[in-house]
Protein backbone atom coordinates (compact mmCIF):
# COMPACT_ATOMS: atom_id res chain seq x y z
CA UNK A 1 0.00 0.00 0.00
CA UNK A 2 1.33 3.49 -1.09
CA UNK A 3 2.54 5.47 1.91
CA UNK A 4 3.77 9.08 1.28
CA UNK A 5 5.80 9.25 4.16
CA UNK A 6 7.59 6.38 3.64
CA UNK A 7 8.34 7.11 0.09
CA UNK A 8 9.74 10.11 1.37
CA UNK A 9 11.90 8.30 3.99
CA UNK A 10 13.65 5.98 1.32
CA UNK A 11 14.20 8.86 -0.80
CA UNK A 12 16.23 10.43 1.62
CA UNK A 13 17.90 7.76 3.18
CA UNK A 14 18.37 6.17 -0.21
CA UNK A 15 20.06 9.26 -1.62
CA UNK A 16 22.37 9.59 1.18
CA UNK A 17 23.45 6.06 1.12
CA UNK A 18 24.44 6.53 -2.20
CA UNK A 19 26.34 9.71 -1.53
CA UNK A 20 24.31 11.68 -3.75
CA UNK A 21 23.12 15.50 -3.22
CA UNK A 22 19.61 17.08 -3.27
CA UNK A 23 20.67 18.97 -6.78
CA UNK A 24 23.02 15.39 -8.16
CA UNK A 25 19.67 13.45 -8.40
CA UNK A 26 17.81 16.48 -9.86
CA UNK A 27 20.18 16.48 -12.39
CA UNK A 28 19.86 12.42 -12.98
CA UNK A 29 15.88 12.87 -13.40
CA UNK A 30 16.08 16.43 -15.08
CA UNK A 31 14.02 17.84 -12.67
CA UNK A 32 14.43 20.96 -10.26
CA UNK A 33 16.28 20.59 -7.04
CA UNK A 34 13.46 22.10 -5.37
CA UNK A 35 11.11 18.90 -6.78
CA UNK A 36 13.40 16.75 -5.01
CA UNK A 37 13.07 18.26 -1.81
CA UNK A 38 9.49 18.81 -1.51
CA UNK A 39 9.30 14.98 -2.23
CA UNK A 40 11.59 13.95 0.62
CA UNK A 41 9.46 16.47 2.03
CA UNK A 42 6.23 14.57 1.78
CA UNK A 43 4.96 17.93 0.31
CA UNK A 44 4.43 15.88 -2.97
CA UNK A 45 5.44 12.40 -5.12
CA UNK A 46 6.79 12.01 -7.79
CA UNK A 47 4.66 11.49 -10.91
CA UNK A 48 4.40 7.84 -12.26
CA UNK A 49 6.33 8.84 -15.25
CA UNK A 50 9.48 9.75 -13.33
CA UNK A 51 8.78 6.66 -10.73
CA UNK A 52 10.91 4.47 -12.99
CA UNK A 53 14.00 7.23 -13.43
CA UNK A 54 13.52 7.56 -9.64
CA UNK A 55 14.03 4.01 -8.80
CA UNK A 56 16.54 3.04 -11.22
CA UNK A 57 18.95 5.98 -9.65
CA UNK A 58 18.44 5.16 -6.61
CA UNK A 59 19.10 1.29 -7.49
CA UNK A 60 15.29 0.43 -6.12
CA UNK A 61 12.10 -0.83 -7.73
CA UNK A 62 9.63 1.22 -8.35
CA UNK A 63 7.70 -1.67 -6.00
CA UNK A 64 10.03 -0.79 -3.26
CA UNK A 65 9.16 2.75 -4.14
CA UNK A 66 5.62 2.50 -3.97
CA UNK A 67 5.43 -0.22 -0.88
CA UNK A 68 7.78 0.78 1.44
CA UNK A 69 9.36 -2.55 1.63
CA UNK A 70 12.77 -1.62 1.59
CA UNK A 71 12.27 0.46 5.07
CA UNK A 72 11.05 -2.87 6.42
CA UNK A 73 13.79 -5.14 5.71
CA UNK A 74 15.26 -4.51 9.24
CA UNK A 75 18.58 -4.59 8.33
CA UNK A 76 20.68 -1.32 8.96
CA UNK A 77 24.08 -2.30 7.25
CA UNK A 78 27.63 0.55 6.50
CA UNK A 79 25.50 1.45 3.13
CA UNK A 80 22.94 3.54 5.18
CA UNK A 81 25.93 5.41 6.99
CA UNK A 82 27.27 6.24 3.29
CA UNK A 83 30.28 3.77 3.60
CA UNK A 84 31.24 1.54 1.29
CA UNK A 85 33.18 -1.67 3.20
CA UNK A 86 34.32 -3.26 -0.26
CA UNK A 87 35.75 0.06 -1.35
CA UNK A 88 37.69 0.34 1.64
CA UNK A 89 39.54 -2.89 2.04
CA UNK A 90 39.96 -2.16 -2.30
CA UNK A 91 42.15 1.20 -1.70
CA UNK A 92 43.62 -0.68 1.71
CA UNK A 93 44.96 -3.87 -0.39
CA UNK A 94 46.79 -1.30 -3.22
CA UNK A 95 47.80 1.06 -0.02
CA UNK A 96 49.70 -2.50 1.11
CA UNK A 97 51.74 -2.90 -1.58
CA UNK A 98 53.32 0.41 -0.79
CA UNK A 99 54.91 -0.99 2.02
CA UNK A 100 58.65 -1.15 2.16
CA UNK A 101 60.32 -5.08 1.65
CA UNK A 102 62.70 -4.91 4.02
CA UNK A 103 63.96 -7.85 6.81
CA UNK A 104 63.31 -5.19 9.25
CA UNK A 105 59.59 -5.34 9.15
CA UNK A 106 58.27 -8.89 9.92
CA UNK A 107 54.20 -7.90 9.61
CA UNK A 108 53.12 -4.79 8.33
CA UNK A 109 49.47 -5.93 7.58
CA UNK A 110 46.89 -3.36 7.82
CA UNK A 111 44.62 -3.43 11.00
CA UNK A 112 47.48 -5.10 13.08
CA UNK A 113 50.07 -4.21 14.85
CA UNK A 114 53.59 -3.18 12.89
CA UNK A 115 56.13 -5.97 13.75
CA UNK A 116 59.48 -5.11 13.41
CA UNK A 117 62.99 -5.47 14.57
CA UNK A 118 65.32 -2.49 15.17
CA UNK A 119 68.60 -4.30 13.34
CA UNK A 120 68.22 -6.99 11.11
CA UNK A 121 71.76 -8.20 11.72
CA UNK A 122 71.17 -8.36 15.39
CA UNK A 123 71.59 -12.03 17.25
CA UNK A 124 68.76 -11.42 19.78
CA UNK A 125 65.43 -12.70 18.83
CA UNK A 126 63.84 -9.36 20.20
CA UNK A 127 60.37 -7.62 18.36
CA UNK A 128 59.38 -4.18 18.29
CA UNK A 129 55.68 -3.49 18.03
CA UNK A 130 54.12 -0.56 17.18
CA UNK A 131 50.11 0.01 16.86
CA UNK A 132 48.12 3.62 16.51
CA UNK A 133 45.47 4.49 18.12
CA UNK A 134 42.20 5.91 16.56
CA UNK A 135 39.15 6.78 18.52
CA UNK A 136 37.21 5.03 15.43
CA UNK A 137 33.48 6.28 14.63
CA UNK A 138 32.35 6.26 18.03
CA UNK A 139 34.37 9.26 18.34
CA UNK A 140 31.28 11.18 17.22
CA UNK A 141 29.16 10.02 19.42
CA UNK A 142 31.75 11.37 22.05
CA UNK A 143 31.77 14.67 20.69
CA UNK A 144 28.28 15.27 20.41
CA UNK A 145 27.49 14.01 24.03
CA UNK A 146 30.55 14.81 26.25
CA UNK A 147 31.37 11.08 26.52
CA UNK A 148 35.77 12.49 25.97
CA UNK A 149 37.20 10.07 28.63
CA UNK A 150 35.32 7.37 27.62
CA UNK A 151 36.72 7.55 24.10
CA UNK A 152 40.40 8.50 25.14
CA UNK A 153 39.79 4.99 27.14
CA UNK A 154 38.25 2.78 24.38
CA UNK A 155 40.99 4.37 22.23
CA UNK A 156 43.72 3.17 24.67
CA UNK A 157 42.09 -0.52 25.21
CA UNK A 158 42.07 -1.15 21.61
CA UNK A 159 45.34 -0.15 20.56
CA UNK A 160 46.99 -1.86 23.82
CA UNK A 161 44.79 -4.83 22.86
CA UNK A 162 46.33 -5.69 19.75
CA UNK A 163 49.80 -5.85 20.62
CA UNK A 164 49.04 -7.84 23.98
CA UNK A 165 46.87 -10.63 21.54
CA UNK A 166 49.87 -10.91 19.59
CA UNK A 167 51.55 -11.84 22.67
CA UNK A 168 53.70 -8.66 23.24
CA UNK A 169 54.18 -6.71 26.21
CA UNK A 170 52.75 -2.80 25.85
CA UNK A 171 55.62 0.02 27.51
CA UNK A 172 54.53 3.41 25.91
CA UNK A 173 51.63 5.16 24.93
CA UNK A 174 51.42 7.94 23.39
CA UNK A 175 48.35 10.26 22.45
CA UNK A 176 47.92 13.79 20.58
CA UNK A 177 44.92 15.97 19.81
CA UNK A 178 44.57 18.74 17.36
CA UNK A 179 42.33 21.41 18.44
CA UNK A 180 40.52 24.51 17.06
CA UNK A 181 40.81 26.29 20.78
CA UNK A 182 42.97 25.12 24.16
CA UNK A 183 40.06 24.50 26.47
CA UNK A 184 42.47 23.45 29.14
CA UNK A 185 39.57 21.72 31.31
CA UNK A 186 38.68 19.76 28.75
CA UNK A 187 42.19 18.52 27.69
CA UNK A 188 43.06 17.54 31.39
CA UNK A 189 40.52 15.22 31.45
CA UNK A 190 41.21 13.72 28.39
CA UNK A 191 44.45 13.83 29.68
CA UNK A 192 43.60 11.92 32.89
CA UNK A 193 41.60 9.67 30.88
CA UNK A 194 44.51 8.10 28.54
CA UNK A 195 47.11 7.97 31.66
CA UNK A 196 44.10 5.74 33.99
CA UNK A 197 43.16 3.35 31.03
CA UNK A 198 47.65 2.95 30.66
CA UNK A 199 47.97 2.50 34.03
CA UNK A 200 45.69 0.11 34.77
CA UNK A 201 47.13 -1.86 31.65
CA UNK A 202 51.07 -1.35 33.13
CA UNK A 203 51.61 0.76 30.31
CA UNK A 204 53.61 4.04 30.68
CA UNK A 205 51.90 7.23 29.62
CA UNK A 206 54.05 9.62 27.42
CA UNK A 207 51.49 12.23 27.66
CA UNK A 208 48.83 14.62 25.37
CA UNK A 209 50.42 16.18 22.87
CA UNK A 210 48.62 19.08 21.70
CA UNK A 211 48.14 20.98 18.05
CA UNK A 212 46.08 24.04 18.56
CA UNK A 213 45.24 24.66 14.62
CA UNK A 214 42.40 27.52 14.54
CA UNK A 215 43.12 27.77 10.73
CA UNK A 216 42.14 24.00 9.90
CA UNK A 217 39.58 23.62 13.49
CA UNK A 218 36.76 25.08 14.29
CA UNK A 219 36.43 26.35 18.09
CA UNK A 220 34.89 22.86 19.11
CA UNK A 221 36.53 20.85 16.88
CA UNK A 222 39.13 18.25 17.51
CA UNK A 223 40.73 14.96 16.19
CA UNK A 224 42.52 12.47 18.56
CA UNK A 225 45.57 10.12 17.70
CA UNK A 226 48.17 8.08 19.33
CA UNK A 227 50.14 5.28 19.00
CA UNK A 228 52.20 2.11 21.94
CA UNK A 229 54.96 0.65 21.05
CA UNK A 230 55.63 -3.33 22.67
CA UNK A 231 58.01 -5.93 22.57
CA UNK A 232 58.39 -9.81 22.71
CA UNK A 233 60.28 -12.51 21.87
CA UNK A 234 60.55 -13.63 18.34
CA UNK A 235 59.18 -17.32 19.84
CA UNK A 236 56.39 -15.70 21.81
CA UNK A 237 54.85 -13.85 19.42
CA UNK A 238 51.34 -15.40 19.28
CA UNK A 239 49.72 -15.84 15.43
CA UNK A 240 47.06 -19.00 16.38
CA UNK A 241 49.73 -22.02 15.38
CA UNK A 242 49.48 -23.22 18.53
CA UNK A 243 45.46 -23.62 18.72
CA UNK A 244 44.68 -27.40 18.40
CA UNK A 245 42.18 -29.11 17.29
CA UNK A 246 39.07 -30.06 20.34
CA UNK A 247 40.72 -26.79 22.50
CA UNK A 248 37.82 -25.37 23.97
CA UNK A 249 36.67 -21.33 23.26
CA UNK A 250 36.12 -19.33 25.57
CA UNK A 251 34.22 -15.81 24.86
CA UNK A 252 35.58 -12.60 27.46
CA UNK A 253 33.15 -10.03 28.16
CA UNK A 254 33.83 -6.24 26.95
CA UNK A 255 31.19 -3.47 27.87
CA UNK A 256 29.54 -1.33 24.96
CA UNK A 257 29.88 -2.01 21.10
CA UNK A 258 33.23 -1.64 19.24
CA UNK A 259 33.54 1.65 16.78
CA UNK A 260 33.41 -0.31 13.85
CA UNK A 261 29.95 -1.09 14.99
CA UNK A 262 29.58 2.37 15.44
CA UNK A 263 27.66 3.52 12.02
CA UNK A 264 24.86 1.10 12.51
CA UNK A 265 23.96 2.82 15.93
CA UNK A 266 24.67 5.85 14.04
CA UNK A 267 21.81 5.29 11.52
CA UNK A 268 19.31 4.02 14.31
CA UNK A 269 19.57 7.49 16.10
CA UNK A 270 19.23 9.14 12.94
CA UNK A 271 16.08 7.22 11.97
CA UNK A 272 15.10 7.54 15.48
CA UNK A 273 16.19 10.82 17.61
CA UNK A 274 14.91 10.09 20.98
CA UNK A 275 16.94 7.61 21.20
CA UNK A 276 19.35 9.79 23.04
CA UNK A 277 17.28 10.20 25.75
CA UNK A 278 15.63 6.72 26.50
CA UNK A 279 16.40 4.67 29.06
CA UNK A 280 16.72 0.65 28.42
CA UNK A 281 15.10 0.22 32.26
CA UNK A 282 14.89 2.30 35.42
CA UNK A 283 18.59 2.90 35.76
CA UNK A 284 20.38 2.92 31.98
CA UNK A 285 20.28 5.47 29.45
CA UNK A 286 21.12 3.39 25.68
CA UNK A 287 23.32 6.31 24.92
CA UNK A 288 25.66 5.98 28.28
CA UNK A 289 25.91 1.95 27.59
CA UNK A 290 26.46 2.43 23.96
CA UNK A 291 29.58 4.24 24.63
CA UNK A 292 31.46 2.64 27.56
CA UNK A 293 35.07 1.50 26.65
CA UNK A 294 36.06 -1.44 25.34
CA UNK A 295 37.28 -4.10 28.11
CA UNK A 296 41.33 -4.04 28.94
CA UNK A 297 42.56 -7.39 28.27
CA UNK A 298 46.26 -6.85 28.49
CA UNK A 299 46.44 -8.21 32.20
CA UNK A 300 44.05 -11.21 31.33
CA UNK A 301 46.24 -12.55 28.46
CA UNK A 302 49.44 -12.34 30.76
CA UNK A 303 47.80 -14.23 33.76
CA UNK A 304 46.90 -17.18 31.18
CA UNK A 305 49.89 -16.75 29.84
CA UNK A 306 51.92 -17.21 33.13
CA UNK A 307 49.62 -20.26 33.82
CA UNK A 308 50.29 -21.86 30.54
CA UNK A 309 46.83 -21.93 29.45
CA UNK A 310 46.61 -19.58 26.13
CA UNK A 311 47.25 -21.22 22.56
CA UNK A 312 45.78 -18.21 21.26
CA UNK A 313 43.52 -15.26 21.52
CA UNK A 314 41.42 -13.11 18.75
CA UNK A 315 39.99 -9.87 19.31
CA UNK A 316 36.35 -9.33 17.79
CA UNK A 317 35.12 -5.69 16.87
CA UNK A 318 32.79 -5.52 13.93
CA UNK A 319 30.60 -8.81 14.47
CA UNK A 320 30.92 -12.33 16.28
CA UNK A 321 29.65 -14.23 13.58
CA UNK A 322 32.13 -13.25 10.91
CA UNK A 323 34.16 -15.52 9.45
CA UNK A 324 36.46 -13.46 7.60
CA UNK A 325 37.39 -12.01 11.42
CA UNK A 326 37.79 -15.58 12.86
CA UNK A 327 40.10 -16.89 9.79
CA UNK A 328 42.72 -14.81 10.41
CA UNK A 329 42.79 -15.76 13.90
CA UNK A 330 42.91 -20.00 13.59
CA UNK A 331 45.60 -22.48 11.45
CA UNK A 332 44.14 -23.26 7.34
CA UNK A 333 42.62 -26.42 8.54
CA UNK A 334 40.32 -25.50 11.52
CA UNK A 335 37.23 -24.02 12.58
CA UNK A 336 35.80 -22.51 15.39
CA UNK A 337 32.39 -24.01 15.78
CA UNK A 338 30.06 -21.44 18.02
CA UNK A 339 27.48 -22.79 19.85
CA UNK A 340 25.31 -19.79 19.84
CA UNK A 341 22.75 -21.15 22.42
CA UNK A 342 26.27 -20.00 25.06
CA UNK A 343 26.34 -16.40 23.89
CA UNK A 344 23.89 -14.52 26.65
CA UNK A 345 22.19 -12.00 25.27
CA UNK A 346 22.64 -8.83 27.43
CA UNK A 347 20.68 -5.67 27.73
CA UNK A 348 22.37 -3.73 25.29
CA UNK A 349 21.77 -5.80 22.20
CA UNK A 350 18.17 -6.70 23.60
CA UNK A 351 17.05 -3.26 23.39
CA UNK A 352 18.81 -2.50 20.18
CA UNK A 353 16.87 -5.75 18.42
CA UNK A 354 13.56 -4.34 20.17
CA UNK A 355 13.77 -0.83 18.23
CA UNK A 356 13.03 -3.25 14.79
CA UNK A 357 15.43 -1.62 12.93
CA UNK A 358 17.73 -4.97 12.76
CA UNK A 359 16.62 -8.34 13.11
CA UNK A 360 17.41 -10.42 15.34
CA UNK A 361 19.51 -12.98 13.11
CA UNK A 362 21.37 -10.54 11.95
CA UNK A 363 22.40 -9.22 15.51
CA UNK A 364 25.81 -11.23 15.19
CA UNK A 365 26.73 -10.06 12.17
CA UNK A 366 26.38 -6.61 12.87
CA UNK A 367 27.80 -6.56 16.99
CA UNK A 368 30.04 -8.69 18.96
CA UNK A 369 26.99 -9.02 21.28
CA UNK A 370 29.09 -8.45 24.24
CA UNK A 371 32.41 -10.66 23.35
CA UNK A 372 35.22 -8.85 23.40
CA UNK A 373 38.35 -11.80 22.93
CA UNK A 374 37.84 -15.14 22.17
CA UNK A 375 40.36 -17.67 23.81
CA UNK A 376 41.58 -20.86 23.02
CA UNK A 377 42.96 -22.49 25.34
CA UNK A 378 43.33 -26.82 26.05
CA UNK A 379 39.42 -28.26 26.82
CA UNK A 380 41.02 -30.21 29.87
CA UNK A 381 41.97 -26.76 31.42
CA UNK A 382 39.01 -25.20 30.04
CA UNK A 383 37.59 -24.73 33.74
CA UNK A 384 40.55 -23.56 35.04
CA UNK A 385 41.62 -21.01 32.67
CA UNK A 386 37.83 -19.30 32.88
CA UNK A 387 37.99 -19.35 37.07
CA UNK A 388 41.50 -17.17 36.08
CA UNK A 389 39.86 -15.20 33.43
CA UNK A 390 36.72 -14.67 36.14
CA UNK A 391 38.93 -12.42 38.10
CA UNK A 392 39.15 -9.74 35.51
CA UNK A 393 36.03 -9.83 33.34
CA UNK A 394 32.21 -12.27 33.05
CA UNK A 395 33.12 -15.11 30.68
CA UNK A 396 31.64 -18.10 28.96
CA UNK A 397 32.42 -21.04 27.25
CA UNK A 398 31.23 -21.13 23.59
CA UNK A 399 32.43 -23.52 21.63
CA UNK A 400 35.42 -25.61 20.49
CA UNK A 401 38.23 -25.95 17.84
CA UNK A 402 37.42 -28.12 14.89
CA UNK A 403 38.88 -30.00 11.92
CA UNK A 404 37.65 -28.37 8.87
CA UNK A 405 35.43 -30.89 6.66
CA UNK A 406 37.08 -29.70 3.55
CA UNK A 407 39.14 -27.23 2.42
CA UNK A 408 36.77 -24.37 1.11
CA UNK A 409 35.04 -24.80 4.23
CA UNK A 410 34.15 -21.45 6.22
CA UNK A 411 36.42 -20.82 9.35
CA UNK A 412 33.17 -20.45 11.21
CA UNK A 413 30.60 -23.98 12.10
CA UNK A 414 27.44 -22.59 14.05
CA UNK A 415 25.33 -24.41 16.24
CA UNK A 416 22.29 -23.76 18.28
CA UNK A 417 20.07 -20.54 18.26
CA UNK A 418 20.45 -17.44 20.26
CA UNK A 419 18.25 -17.60 23.26
CA UNK A 420 16.76 -14.00 22.45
Amino acid sequence: MFNRDNLAKMIVQQRSRLGLTQKQLADMLHVSYQAVSRWELGASVPSLELLYDLGKALNLSADSLLTGQYLTEHDINYRDSGFSTGRLYEIKDKLQELVSDTPLLLDSTYTKPVLYRTDASQEDDSVQILMHALPGSKLRLAKDHGFEAQICMDMTSNTINAIAVRGGKPLVFKAGIICGNMDGELLMRMGKAFKESCEEQDTAFAGLEVGCQPINFLSHEYELYGFCSGTAKREELMNGDAIREGDAVIGIHTDGIHGISYPFVHVMLERNFKLRYTKMDDEHYFIDEVIKPTASYYKTIHALREAELLRGACLLTNALNYPRHIGRWLPENLVFCLDQSQVPILPLFRFIADQDMIARHLMPLRFHMGIGMLAAVPASECRRAMKLIEQYHPCVCLGQIQAKKHPNESSLREKGEFAW
